[in-house]
Protein backbone atom coordinates (compact mmCIF):
# COMPACT_ATOMS: atom_id res chain seq x y z
CA UNK A 1 0.00 0.00 0.00
CA UNK A 2 2.92 2.32 0.60
CA UNK A 3 3.91 1.98 -2.92
CA UNK A 4 1.14 1.99 -4.63
CA UNK A 5 0.13 5.58 -2.67
CA UNK A 6 3.51 6.81 -3.36
CA UNK A 7 3.09 6.25 -7.31
CA UNK A 8 -0.39 8.35 -8.11
CA UNK A 9 -0.49 9.22 -11.66
CA UNK A 10 0.12 12.81 -11.00
CA UNK A 11 3.85 12.38 -9.31
CA UNK A 12 5.08 9.24 -11.39
CA UNK A 13 6.88 9.75 -14.55
CA UNK A 14 6.34 6.59 -15.68
CA UNK A 15 2.78 5.80 -14.18
CA UNK A 16 2.26 9.10 -16.43
CA UNK A 17 3.82 8.39 -19.27
CA UNK A 18 2.53 4.35 -19.39
CA UNK A 19 -0.83 4.30 -18.62
CA UNK A 20 -0.51 0.39 -18.10
CA UNK A 21 1.57 1.14 -15.41
CA UNK A 22 -0.82 3.57 -13.55
CA UNK A 23 -3.87 0.71 -14.11
CA UNK A 24 -1.63 -1.68 -11.85
CA UNK A 25 -0.27 0.87 -9.24
CA UNK A 26 -4.04 1.08 -9.31
CA UNK A 27 -5.37 -2.06 -8.97
CA UNK A 28 -2.16 -2.79 -6.25
CA UNK A 29 -3.65 -0.18 -4.31
CA UNK A 30 -7.69 -1.39 -4.26
CA UNK A 31 -5.90 -5.05 -3.47
CA UNK A 32 -3.53 -3.71 -0.34
CA UNK A 33 -6.54 -1.79 1.07
CA UNK A 34 -8.84 -4.73 1.17
CA UNK A 35 -5.86 -7.53 2.61
CA UNK A 36 -5.12 -4.69 5.09
CA UNK A 37 -8.84 -4.50 6.22
CA UNK A 38 -8.79 -8.28 6.08
CA UNK A 39 -6.34 -8.56 8.27
CA UNK A 40 -7.55 -5.58 10.78
CA UNK A 41 -10.90 -6.90 11.63
CA UNK A 42 -10.60 -11.13 10.81
CA UNK A 43 -13.08 -11.78 13.43
CA UNK A 44 -15.48 -8.63 13.86
CA UNK A 45 -18.10 -10.69 15.99
CA UNK A 46 -15.48 -12.21 18.40
CA UNK A 47 -17.57 -11.51 22.17
CA UNK A 48 -20.46 -10.11 20.33
CA UNK A 49 -23.24 -11.11 23.16
CA UNK A 50 -26.56 -9.59 21.37
CA UNK A 51 -28.06 -8.91 17.90
CA UNK A 52 -27.62 -4.95 18.16
CA UNK A 53 -23.97 -5.77 19.40
CA UNK A 54 -23.59 -7.32 16.13
CA UNK A 55 -25.17 -4.56 14.31
CA UNK A 56 -23.60 -2.06 16.04
CA UNK A 57 -20.11 -3.88 15.30
CA UNK A 58 -20.87 -4.26 11.46
CA UNK A 59 -21.77 -0.71 11.45
CA UNK A 60 -18.63 0.64 12.68
CA UNK A 61 -15.88 -1.33 10.88
CA UNK A 62 -16.94 -4.42 9.36
CA UNK A 63 -18.93 -2.65 6.72
CA UNK A 64 -15.40 -1.37 6.02
CA UNK A 65 -13.94 -5.02 4.24
CA UNK A 66 -17.05 -5.50 2.33
CA UNK A 67 -16.61 -2.10 0.96
CA UNK A 68 -13.19 -2.63 -0.07
CA UNK A 69 -14.04 -5.79 -1.50
CA UNK A 70 -16.79 -4.61 -4.05
CA UNK A 71 -14.57 -1.50 -5.12
CA UNK A 72 -11.90 -4.20 -5.77
CA UNK A 73 -13.80 -5.87 -7.76
CA UNK A 74 -15.01 -2.80 -9.15
CA UNK A 75 -11.49 -1.60 -10.56
CA UNK A 76 -10.99 -5.16 -11.43
CA UNK A 77 -13.83 -5.34 -13.91
CA UNK A 78 -12.49 -1.98 -15.71
CA UNK A 79 -8.82 -2.39 -15.27
CA UNK A 80 -7.80 -6.22 -15.20
CA UNK A 81 -6.65 -6.79 -19.08
CA UNK A 82 -4.13 -9.13 -20.97
CA UNK A 83 -1.96 -6.06 -22.22
CA UNK A 84 -1.35 -5.71 -18.63
CA UNK A 85 2.88 -6.07 -18.05
CA UNK A 86 2.03 -8.52 -14.67
CA UNK A 87 -1.80 -9.76 -15.99
CA UNK A 88 -0.41 -12.92 -14.41
CA UNK A 89 0.34 -12.11 -11.68
CA UNK A 90 -2.78 -9.97 -10.77
CA UNK A 91 -4.76 -12.83 -11.75
CA UNK A 92 -2.94 -14.68 -8.94
CA UNK A 93 -3.81 -11.39 -5.98
CA UNK A 94 -7.32 -11.78 -7.18
CA UNK A 95 -7.52 -15.48 -6.82
CA UNK A 96 -6.04 -14.72 -2.99
CA UNK A 97 -8.06 -12.20 -1.89
CA UNK A 98 -10.82 -14.14 -3.34
CA UNK A 99 -10.13 -16.76 -1.22
CA UNK A 100 -9.26 -14.99 2.08
CA UNK A 101 -12.57 -12.73 1.55
CA UNK A 102 -15.00 -15.80 1.21
CA UNK A 103 -13.51 -17.06 4.12
CA UNK A 104 -13.76 -14.31 6.16
CA UNK A 105 -17.70 -14.00 4.83
CA UNK A 106 -18.26 -17.50 6.26
CA UNK A 107 -16.68 -16.62 9.38
CA UNK A 108 -19.15 -13.70 9.64
CA UNK A 109 -22.63 -15.69 8.45
CA UNK A 110 -21.80 -18.34 10.87
CA UNK A 111 -20.54 -16.02 14.01
CA UNK A 112 -23.92 -13.87 13.51
CA UNK A 113 -26.30 -17.44 12.76
CA UNK A 114 -24.66 -18.31 16.23
CA UNK A 115 -25.84 -15.73 17.77
CA UNK A 116 -29.53 -15.67 16.04
CA UNK A 117 -30.00 -19.32 17.21
CA UNK A 118 -29.22 -17.86 20.71
CA UNK A 119 -31.31 -14.65 20.85
CA UNK A 120 -33.75 -14.97 18.10
CA UNK A 121 -33.62 -14.44 14.57
CA UNK A 122 -36.21 -11.38 14.98
CA UNK A 123 -34.30 -8.29 16.35
CA UNK A 124 -35.55 -6.04 19.49
CA UNK A 125 -37.88 -3.58 17.79
CA UNK A 126 -35.43 -0.99 17.29
CA UNK A 127 -33.84 -2.81 14.67
CA UNK A 128 -36.23 -3.80 12.98
CA UNK A 129 -36.98 -3.29 9.43
CA UNK A 130 -41.06 -2.89 9.93
CA UNK A 131 -40.97 -0.17 11.78
CA UNK A 132 -39.41 2.25 9.84
CA UNK A 133 -42.07 4.16 8.66
CA UNK A 134 -43.76 4.87 12.10
CA UNK A 135 -40.91 5.59 13.96
CA UNK A 136 -38.41 7.59 11.24
CA UNK A 137 -39.94 8.65 8.24
CA UNK A 138 -43.52 9.31 9.70
CA UNK A 139 -42.22 11.96 12.30
CA UNK A 140 -40.40 13.60 9.56
CA UNK A 141 -43.28 13.70 6.96
CA UNK A 142 -45.71 14.65 9.10
CA UNK A 143 -44.87 18.35 9.13
CA UNK A 144 -45.37 20.99 6.58
CA UNK A 145 -42.30 20.74 4.18
CA UNK A 146 -41.82 18.22 1.78
CA UNK A 147 -40.22 14.96 2.37
CA UNK A 148 -38.99 12.68 0.05
CA UNK A 149 -38.38 8.88 0.47
CA UNK A 150 -36.18 7.00 -1.58
CA UNK A 151 -36.85 2.77 -1.78
CA UNK A 152 -33.66 1.77 -2.83
CA UNK A 153 -33.82 -1.93 -4.22
CA UNK A 154 -30.48 -4.08 -2.59
CA UNK A 155 -29.11 -0.89 -1.13
CA UNK A 156 -26.56 -2.42 0.45
CA UNK A 157 -25.27 -0.83 3.69
CA UNK A 158 -21.65 -0.12 3.11
CA UNK A 159 -23.08 1.25 -0.23
CA UNK A 160 -25.12 3.92 1.53
CA UNK A 161 -21.98 4.94 3.84
CA UNK A 162 -20.55 5.57 0.89
CA UNK A 163 -23.29 7.90 -0.27
CA UNK A 164 -23.52 9.73 2.97
CA UNK A 165 -19.63 10.60 2.95
CA UNK A 166 -20.34 11.94 -0.95
CA UNK A 167 -22.77 14.34 0.46
CA UNK A 168 -21.12 15.03 3.79
CA UNK A 169 -18.26 16.24 1.88
CA UNK A 170 -20.34 18.32 -0.61
CA UNK A 171 -21.63 19.92 1.82
CA UNK A 172 -18.51 20.51 3.77
CA UNK A 173 -17.75 22.95 0.77
CA UNK A 174 -17.85 26.93 1.72
CA UNK A 175 -19.97 27.60 4.76
CA UNK A 176 -22.60 24.63 4.57
CA UNK A 177 -22.08 22.45 7.30
CA UNK A 178 -22.49 18.65 6.88
CA UNK A 179 -24.91 18.44 9.66
CA UNK A 180 -28.10 17.26 9.10
CA UNK A 181 -26.59 13.98 7.89
CA UNK A 182 -27.47 10.42 10.08
CA UNK A 183 -26.89 7.18 8.63
CA UNK A 184 -28.23 4.28 11.43
CA UNK A 185 -28.44 0.70 10.37
CA UNK A 186 -31.45 -2.10 10.92
CA UNK A 187 -31.82 -5.76 10.16
CA UNK A 188 -34.10 -6.70 6.75
CA UNK A 189 -37.17 -9.10 7.57
CA UNK A 190 -36.20 -12.44 6.24
CA UNK A 191 -35.83 -14.02 3.99
CA UNK A 192 -34.05 -10.81 2.60
CA UNK A 193 -35.53 -10.79 -1.12
CA UNK A 194 -37.64 -8.24 -2.84
CA UNK A 195 -41.38 -8.85 -1.64
CA UNK A 196 -40.64 -8.87 1.55
CA UNK A 197 -38.35 -6.04 2.24
CA UNK A 198 -39.77 -3.44 -0.01
CA UNK A 199 -43.21 -4.64 1.12
CA UNK A 200 -42.15 -3.96 4.99
CA UNK A 201 -41.05 -0.73 4.15
CA UNK A 202 -44.54 0.51 4.06
CA UNK A 203 -46.87 0.54 7.51
CA UNK A 204 -48.01 -2.73 7.02
CA UNK A 205 -46.73 -3.69 10.82
CA UNK A 206 -49.66 -3.98 13.09
CA UNK A 207 -48.78 -3.97 17.07
CA UNK A 208 -44.90 -4.97 15.88
CA UNK A 209 -46.40 -8.36 13.53
CA UNK A 210 -46.66 -8.94 10.17
CA UNK A 211 -49.47 -10.57 8.30
CA UNK A 212 -48.00 -12.38 4.69
CA UNK A 213 -49.13 -13.15 1.37
CA UNK A 214 -47.30 -16.47 0.04
CA UNK A 215 -48.23 -17.58 -3.04
CA UNK A 216 -47.78 -21.12 -4.49
CA UNK A 217 -45.03 -21.24 -2.01
CA UNK A 218 -43.39 -17.89 -2.64
CA UNK A 219 -43.80 -14.62 -0.50
CA UNK A 220 -45.89 -12.04 -2.25
CA UNK A 221 -46.76 -9.18 0.16
CA UNK A 222 -48.37 -8.49 2.99
CA UNK A 223 -51.35 -7.93 4.27
CA UNK A 224 -52.74 -4.92 6.24
CA UNK A 225 -56.20 -4.41 6.98
CA UNK A 226 -58.31 -5.73 4.39
CA UNK A 227 -55.44 -4.01 2.21
CA UNK A 228 -52.67 -6.19 0.12
CA UNK A 229 -49.50 -4.47 -0.44
CA UNK A 230 -47.66 -6.23 -3.24
CA UNK A 231 -46.86 -3.48 -5.86
CA UNK A 232 -44.70 -0.08 -5.88
CA UNK A 233 -48.44 1.45 -6.01
CA UNK A 234 -49.48 -0.41 -2.85
CA UNK A 235 -46.83 0.34 -1.12
CA UNK A 236 -47.04 4.36 -2.00
CA UNK A 237 -50.96 4.45 -1.24
CA UNK A 238 -50.49 2.70 2.26
CA UNK A 239 -47.25 5.35 2.66
CA UNK A 240 -50.07 8.34 2.13
CA UNK A 241 -52.74 6.64 3.99
CA UNK A 242 -50.84 6.58 7.23
CA UNK A 243 -49.14 9.74 6.92
CA UNK A 244 -50.90 12.27 4.81
CA UNK A 245 -54.25 11.24 3.94
CA UNK A 246 -53.36 10.98 0.40
CA UNK A 247 -51.40 9.60 -2.18
CA UNK A 248 -47.56 10.87 -2.55
CA UNK A 249 -46.40 11.39 -5.55
CA UNK A 250 -44.52 8.50 -7.03
CA UNK A 251 -41.66 8.63 -9.06
CA UNK A 252 -38.67 6.28 -10.36
CA UNK A 253 -35.17 7.56 -9.71
CA UNK A 254 -33.98 7.43 -13.59
CA UNK A 255 -36.83 9.83 -13.89
CA UNK A 256 -35.84 12.18 -11.43
CA UNK A 257 -32.29 12.46 -12.58
CA UNK A 258 -33.09 13.22 -16.64
CA UNK A 259 -36.64 15.42 -16.00
CA UNK A 260 -35.68 19.17 -16.60
CA UNK A 261 -35.47 21.05 -13.19
CA UNK A 262 -38.27 23.50 -14.19
CA UNK A 263 -40.34 20.46 -15.21
CA UNK A 264 -39.19 18.64 -12.39
CA UNK A 265 -40.23 21.38 -9.84
CA UNK A 266 -43.58 21.72 -11.63
CA UNK A 267 -44.43 17.62 -10.70
CA UNK A 268 -43.28 18.14 -6.90
CA UNK A 269 -45.41 21.22 -6.66
CA UNK A 270 -47.29 20.98 -3.95
CA UNK A 271 -46.65 17.59 -2.79
CA UNK A 272 -45.71 16.96 0.82
CA UNK A 273 -44.50 13.69 0.15
CA UNK A 274 -42.24 12.22 -3.15
CA UNK A 275 -41.86 8.38 -3.05
CA UNK A 276 -38.85 7.97 -5.33
CA UNK A 277 -38.12 3.90 -6.28
CA UNK A 278 -35.35 2.39 -7.53
CA UNK A 279 -34.16 -0.92 -9.03
CA UNK A 280 -31.00 -0.27 -10.95
CA UNK A 281 -28.62 -1.94 -8.48
CA UNK A 282 -30.58 -4.98 -8.49
CA UNK A 283 -31.78 -5.07 -11.38
CA UNK A 284 -27.83 -5.32 -12.03
CA UNK A 285 -26.74 -7.32 -10.07
CA UNK A 286 -29.12 -9.98 -11.11
CA UNK A 287 -28.12 -9.24 -14.87
CA UNK A 288 -24.77 -9.89 -14.11
CA UNK A 289 -23.71 -6.25 -14.92
CA UNK A 290 -23.52 -4.81 -11.26
CA UNK A 291 -19.87 -4.16 -10.67
CA UNK A 292 -19.79 -2.21 -13.55
CA UNK A 293 -23.04 0.04 -12.76
CA UNK A 294 -23.22 0.47 -8.70
CA UNK A 295 -20.95 3.38 -8.97
CA UNK A 296 -23.43 5.28 -11.59
CA UNK A 297 -26.48 4.37 -9.02
CA UNK A 298 -24.61 5.89 -6.35
CA UNK A 299 -24.13 8.69 -8.87
CA UNK A 300 -28.02 8.99 -9.49
CA UNK A 301 -29.00 8.83 -6.21
CA UNK A 302 -26.82 11.77 -5.08
CA UNK A 303 -27.80 13.58 -8.32
CA UNK A 304 -31.58 13.17 -7.38
CA UNK A 305 -31.13 14.58 -3.64
CA UNK A 306 -29.63 17.85 -5.18
CA UNK A 307 -32.11 17.84 -7.54
CA UNK A 308 -34.86 17.61 -5.85
CA UNK A 309 -33.51 20.07 -2.82
CA UNK A 310 -33.20 22.44 -5.74
CA UNK A 311 -37.16 21.82 -6.10
CA UNK A 312 -37.71 23.14 -2.71
CA UNK A 313 -37.32 18.72 -0.43
CA UNK A 314 -36.45 19.57 2.92
CA UNK A 315 -35.97 16.07 3.79
CA UNK A 316 -34.78 12.64 2.81
CA UNK A 317 -34.97 9.26 3.93
CA UNK A 318 -32.94 6.92 1.91
CA UNK A 319 -33.57 3.07 2.62
CA UNK A 320 -33.30 -0.57 1.41
CA UNK A 321 -34.91 -3.95 1.37
CA UNK A 322 -32.06 -5.82 1.40
CA UNK A 323 -28.24 -6.18 0.71
CA UNK A 324 -26.48 -8.38 -1.40
CA UNK A 325 -23.56 -11.23 -1.30
CA UNK A 326 -20.99 -11.26 -4.69
CA UNK A 327 -20.64 -14.17 -6.37
CA UNK A 328 -17.51 -15.60 -7.85
CA UNK A 329 -15.51 -19.20 -8.13
CA UNK A 330 -14.83 -19.36 -4.74
CA UNK A 331 -18.71 -19.34 -3.61
CA UNK A 332 -19.92 -22.72 -2.78
CA UNK A 333 -23.06 -24.90 -3.95
CA UNK A 334 -25.06 -27.34 -1.98
CA UNK A 335 -27.94 -29.63 -3.18
CA UNK A 336 -30.70 -29.31 -1.50
CA UNK A 337 -33.42 -32.04 -2.94
CA UNK A 338 -34.71 -30.60 -6.46
CA UNK A 339 -32.94 -27.86 -8.16
CA UNK A 340 -36.42 -26.59 -7.68
CA UNK A 341 -37.06 -26.89 -4.16
CA UNK A 342 -34.77 -24.14 -2.59
CA UNK A 343 -34.28 -20.64 -3.29
CA UNK A 344 -30.79 -19.70 -3.76
CA UNK A 345 -29.84 -18.85 -0.45
CA UNK A 346 -33.12 -20.11 1.34
CA UNK A 347 -35.96 -22.64 1.54
CA UNK A 348 -39.45 -22.25 2.67
CA UNK A 349 -40.45 -25.50 3.90
CA UNK A 350 -43.20 -27.19 6.09
CA UNK A 351 -41.63 -28.97 8.34
CA UNK A 352 -38.12 -27.72 10.38
CA UNK A 353 -34.99 -30.09 9.18
CA UNK A 354 -31.83 -29.76 11.38
CA UNK A 355 -28.87 -30.38 9.29
CA UNK A 356 -25.22 -29.75 9.04
CA UNK A 357 -24.61 -26.44 8.22
CA UNK A 358 -28.18 -25.09 8.00
CA UNK A 359 -30.18 -23.06 10.51
CA UNK A 360 -34.23 -23.38 11.21
CA UNK A 361 -36.67 -20.87 11.87
CA UNK A 362 -40.18 -21.11 12.39
CA UNK A 363 -42.38 -18.26 10.61
CA UNK A 364 -43.97 -17.54 13.93
CA UNK A 365 -40.93 -16.52 15.61
CA UNK A 366 -40.68 -14.30 13.03
CA UNK A 367 -43.46 -12.24 14.12
CA UNK A 368 -45.69 -13.51 11.13
CA UNK A 369 -49.24 -14.44 11.65
CA UNK A 370 -51.46 -16.85 9.83
CA UNK A 371 -48.08 -18.20 8.78
CA UNK A 372 -46.90 -21.57 8.79
CA UNK A 373 -43.87 -23.19 7.94
CA UNK A 374 -40.10 -23.11 8.41
CA UNK A 375 -37.62 -20.69 6.93
CA UNK A 376 -34.28 -22.77 6.08
CA UNK A 377 -30.59 -20.77 5.95
CA UNK A 378 -27.10 -21.95 5.13
CA UNK A 379 -24.85 -20.87 8.27
CA UNK A 380 -22.27 -19.39 5.36
CA UNK A 381 -22.31 -17.59 2.23
CA UNK A 382 -23.35 -20.91 0.23
CA UNK A 383 -25.89 -20.85 -2.18
CA UNK A 384 -28.59 -23.32 -2.84
CA UNK A 385 -28.17 -25.42 -5.98
CA UNK A 386 -30.94 -24.17 -7.70
CA UNK A 387 -31.84 -23.66 -12.19
CA UNK A 388 -31.02 -19.64 -11.43
CA UNK A 389 -27.28 -18.63 -13.75
CA UNK A 390 -25.62 -16.05 -14.32
CA UNK A 391 -26.10 -13.26 -11.69
CA UNK A 392 -23.41 -11.63 -10.18
CA UNK A 393 -24.95 -11.08 -6.69
CA UNK A 394 -27.26 -13.13 -4.55
CA UNK A 395 -29.46 -12.19 -1.79
CA UNK A 396 -32.12 -14.02 0.55
CA UNK A 397 -30.40 -15.34 3.48
CA UNK A 398 -29.17 -14.10 6.71
CA UNK A 399 -26.14 -12.92 6.40
CA UNK A 400 -24.73 -9.01 7.65
CA UNK A 401 -24.38 -8.28 4.27
CA UNK A 402 -27.43 -9.50 3.27
CA UNK A 403 -29.35 -8.12 6.31
CA UNK A 404 -28.04 -4.99 7.49
CA UNK A 405 -29.97 -2.07 5.57
CA UNK A 406 -29.44 1.79 5.54
CA UNK A 407 -31.47 4.60 7.27
CA UNK A 408 -29.86 7.60 5.37
CA UNK A 409 -31.65 10.64 6.67
CA UNK A 410 -30.67 13.96 4.82
CA UNK A 411 -32.25 17.47 6.67
CA UNK A 412 -31.65 20.91 6.94
CA UNK A 413 -30.09 21.25 3.19
CA UNK A 414 -28.28 23.68 1.10
CA UNK A 415 -31.47 24.97 -0.60
CA UNK A 416 -32.15 25.23 -4.20
CA UNK A 417 -29.24 24.35 -6.67
CA UNK A 418 -26.51 27.09 -7.82
CA UNK A 419 -28.39 27.71 -11.40
CA UNK A 420 -27.41 31.13 -11.49
CA UNK A 421 -23.40 29.62 -11.46
CA UNK A 422 -23.05 28.72 -14.58
CA UNK A 423 -19.61 26.75 -16.11
CA UNK A 424 -18.77 26.19 -20.15
CA UNK A 425 -18.36 22.68 -20.97
CA UNK A 426 -15.56 21.85 -23.70
CA UNK A 427 -15.75 18.26 -25.23
CA UNK A 428 -13.04 17.16 -27.72
CA UNK A 429 -12.59 13.45 -29.30
CA UNK A 430 -9.11 12.32 -29.11
CA UNK A 431 -7.25 9.33 -30.71
CA UNK A 432 -7.47 5.80 -29.32
CA UNK A 433 -4.83 4.86 -26.67
CA UNK A 434 -4.57 1.00 -26.11
CA UNK A 435 -7.74 0.15 -27.78
CA UNK A 436 -9.72 2.49 -25.37
CA UNK A 437 -11.55 5.45 -26.65
CA UNK A 438 -10.20 9.34 -25.23
CA UNK A 439 -11.69 12.64 -24.92
CA UNK A 440 -10.44 15.91 -23.48
CA UNK A 441 -12.85 17.73 -21.39
CA UNK A 442 -12.27 21.37 -19.60
CA UNK A 443 -14.39 23.65 -17.86
CA UNK A 444 -14.62 27.21 -17.42
CA UNK A 445 -17.01 29.84 -16.01
CA UNK A 446 -19.42 31.28 -18.73
CA UNK A 447 -18.78 34.87 -19.47
CA UNK A 448 -20.34 36.96 -16.74
CA UNK A 449 -20.41 34.13 -14.01
CA UNK A 450 -18.36 33.84 -11.09
CA UNK A 451 -18.45 30.32 -11.25
CA UNK A 452 -14.95 29.97 -10.05
CA UNK A 453 -15.87 31.72 -6.93
CA UNK A 454 -17.98 28.94 -5.43
CA UNK A 455 -16.21 26.10 -6.12
CA UNK A 456 -12.99 25.02 -7.65
CA UNK A 457 -14.48 22.44 -9.37
CA UNK A 458 -17.18 20.58 -11.65
CA UNK A 459 -18.06 16.67 -11.83
CA UNK A 460 -18.96 15.34 -14.91
CA UNK A 461 -20.11 11.97 -16.60
CA UNK A 462 -20.56 10.49 -20.17
CA UNK A 463 -23.51 8.94 -21.44
CA UNK A 464 -24.88 7.63 -25.09
CA UNK A 465 -28.09 10.11 -25.63
CA UNK A 466 -31.48 7.22 -25.93
CA UNK A 467 -29.14 4.11 -25.93
CA UNK A 468 -29.80 3.12 -22.15
CA UNK A 469 -28.39 -0.67 -23.20
CA UNK A 470 -25.00 0.86 -23.98
CA UNK A 471 -22.83 1.20 -20.91
CA UNK A 472 -19.97 4.07 -20.78
CA UNK A 473 -17.20 2.27 -18.19
CA UNK A 474 -14.86 5.22 -17.01
CA UNK A 475 -11.60 3.63 -17.22
CA UNK A 476 -8.75 6.21 -16.22
CA UNK A 477 -8.03 10.42 -16.55
CA UNK A 478 -4.76 12.09 -17.27
CA UNK A 479 -4.50 15.76 -16.30
CA UNK A 480 -5.99 18.38 -14.10
CA UNK A 481 -8.92 15.77 -12.31
CA UNK A 482 -10.05 12.63 -11.26
CA UNK A 483 -12.07 9.69 -11.10
CA UNK A 484 -14.58 9.50 -8.17
CA UNK A 485 -18.05 7.26 -7.55
CA UNK A 486 -18.69 7.11 -11.46
CA UNK A 487 -18.13 10.77 -11.64
CA UNK A 488 -14.85 12.36 -13.53
CA UNK A 489 -13.74 15.32 -11.51
CA UNK A 490 -12.53 18.28 -13.10
CA UNK A 491 -10.77 21.04 -11.36
CA UNK A 492 -11.55 24.60 -13.08
CA UNK A 493 -8.02 25.95 -12.47
CA UNK A 494 -6.17 23.35 -14.77
CA UNK A 495 -5.63 22.63 -18.59
CA UNK A 496 -8.36 20.10 -19.24
CA UNK A 497 -8.24 16.73 -17.95
CA UNK A 498 -8.39 13.12 -20.58
CA UNK A 499 -10.82 11.01 -19.97
CA UNK A 500 -10.18 7.16 -21.11
CA UNK A 501 -13.16 5.03 -21.12
CA UNK A 502 -15.01 2.30 -23.31
CA UNK A 503 -18.29 1.66 -24.47
CA UNK A 504 -20.37 -1.58 -23.92
CA UNK A 505 -23.64 -2.85 -25.33
CA UNK A 506 -25.64 -5.80 -27.07
CA UNK A 507 -23.66 -5.48 -30.32
CA UNK A 508 -20.36 -3.91 -31.84
CA UNK A 509 -20.93 -0.48 -33.89
CA UNK A 510 -20.17 3.06 -33.20
CA UNK A 511 -22.28 5.92 -31.13
CA UNK A 512 -21.90 9.30 -30.40
CA UNK A 513 -20.90 10.04 -26.62
CA UNK A 514 -22.65 13.33 -24.33
CA UNK A 515 -20.76 14.74 -21.54
CA UNK A 516 -23.38 16.42 -18.90
CA UNK A 517 -23.47 17.12 -14.99
CA UNK A 518 -24.99 14.55 -13.18
CA UNK A 519 -25.68 16.07 -10.22
CA UNK A 520 -27.53 19.36 -10.55
CA UNK A 521 -25.84 21.80 -8.24
CA UNK A 522 -24.58 24.16 -10.84
CA UNK A 523 -25.60 24.41 -14.26
CA UNK A 524 -23.40 23.01 -16.56
CA UNK A 525 -25.29 22.70 -20.45
CA UNK A 526 -24.05 19.26 -21.76
CA UNK A 527 -21.57 19.06 -24.87
CA UNK A 528 -20.69 16.19 -27.60
CA UNK A 529 -17.31 16.12 -28.97
CA UNK A 530 -17.41 15.38 -32.28
CA UNK A 531 -16.44 11.65 -33.50
CA UNK A 532 -17.64 8.58 -33.05
CA UNK A 533 -16.82 5.70 -30.44
CA UNK A 534 -16.64 1.76 -30.88
CA UNK A 535 -19.16 -0.06 -28.94
CA UNK A 536 -17.52 -3.70 -27.91
CA UNK A 537 -20.55 -6.29 -27.67
CA UNK A 538 -21.16 -6.71 -23.76
CA UNK A 539 -19.45 -9.94 -21.89
CA UNK A 540 -23.14 -10.69 -20.70
CA UNK A 541 -24.77 -9.65 -23.84
CA UNK A 542 -27.60 -12.53 -24.80
CA UNK A 543 -28.28 -12.08 -29.15
CA UNK A 544 -31.36 -11.02 -29.54
CA UNK A 545 -33.80 -12.34 -32.11
CA UNK A 546 -34.03 -10.77 -35.45
CA UNK A 547 -36.97 -8.83 -35.33
CA UNK A 548 -35.75 -6.89 -31.92
CA UNK A 549 -32.04 -6.47 -33.40
CA UNK A 550 -33.83 -4.60 -36.28
CA UNK A 551 -36.06 -2.22 -34.01
CA UNK A 552 -32.65 -1.49 -32.20
CA UNK A 553 -30.59 -0.77 -35.46
CA UNK A 554 -33.69 1.94 -36.31
CA UNK A 555 -32.98 3.99 -33.44
CA UNK A 556 -29.05 3.51 -33.49
CA UNK A 557 -27.81 6.72 -32.72
CA UNK A 558 -25.66 7.28 -35.68
CA UNK A 559 -28.64 8.14 -37.61
CA UNK A 560 -28.69 11.56 -35.57
CA UNK A 561 -25.83 12.89 -36.81
CA UNK A 562 -27.19 12.69 -41.12
CA UNK A 563 -28.76 15.36 -41.41
CA UNK A 564 -30.29 14.62 -45.61
CA UNK A 565 -33.26 12.53 -44.71
CA UNK A 566 -32.61 10.64 -47.98
CA UNK A 567 -29.35 9.60 -47.18
CA UNK A 568 -30.66 8.77 -43.61
CA UNK A 569 -32.97 6.26 -44.86
CA UNK A 570 -30.71 4.73 -47.35
CA UNK A 571 -28.33 4.03 -45.15
CA UNK A 572 -30.29 2.60 -41.93
CA UNK A 573 -31.94 0.41 -44.75
CA UNK A 574 -27.86 -1.11 -45.46
CA UNK A 575 -27.62 -1.66 -41.72
CA UNK A 576 -30.16 -3.06 -41.68
CA UNK A 577 -30.61 -5.76 -44.72
CA UNK A 578 -26.58 -5.39 -45.53
CA UNK A 579 -27.93 -4.41 -49.15
CA UNK A 580 -29.92 -1.85 -51.12
CA UNK A 581 -31.18 -2.16 -55.46
CA UNK A 582 -31.16 0.14 -57.43
CA UNK A 583 -35.23 0.10 -57.51
CA UNK A 584 -35.32 0.12 -53.18
CA UNK A 585 -32.47 3.25 -53.47
CA UNK A 586 -34.57 5.24 -55.46
CA UNK A 587 -37.51 5.01 -53.83
CA UNK A 588 -36.00 5.83 -50.58
CA UNK A 589 -33.51 8.80 -51.74
CA UNK A 590 -36.58 10.34 -53.48
CA UNK A 591 -36.00 9.84 -57.29
CA UNK A 592 -33.13 8.60 -60.13
CA UNK A 593 -30.87 11.78 -60.33
CA UNK A 594 -30.61 11.18 -56.59
CA UNK A 595 -29.87 8.28 -56.80
CA UNK A 596 -27.12 8.49 -59.72
CA UNK A 597 -26.35 11.92 -57.58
Amino acid sequence: LECADARPVTASFWAGRQRTHAWEWTLIREAAQLGGLLAKHGAPLQGARSLAEAVERYAEKAFLVDQAHRRFEQRRVALLEPRLPHFGALQDVVGLLRRRYRAWSDQLARDFTALCREHGFLPPPELRQRGIWDEVVHPLAAGLQTTAVFLVDALRYEMAEELAGELRRERGIGAVASAGITLTARLAELPTVTAVGMNALAPVSERGRLAPVITNGSFAGFRAGEVTVRRPADRAKAMGARTTGKTPLLLDLKEVCETDPVALARKVKGARLVVVASREIDDAGEASVGLSTFEQTLRQLRSAIFLLEGTGVRRFVVTADHGFLLLDETTAVRKYGTKRDPDRRYVLAAERREEAGMAAVALSELGYEGAEGFLLFQEDTALFDTPVAGASFVHGGNSLPERVIPVLVVSDGRGASSFEVEWRLEATALPEVLGLSCVRLSVTPAPGSLAFAERPDVSLALRVPGRDDVEVLLRDVRGAGSLNGGRVVVRSEGEGVEVFFSLQGPSDEKTRVEVFHPDGLVRVPPASPDGWFAVGRARTAVATPEKERRATVRHASWELGIEDEGHRRLLAHLSEHGSVTEAEAVRLLGSPRAFRR
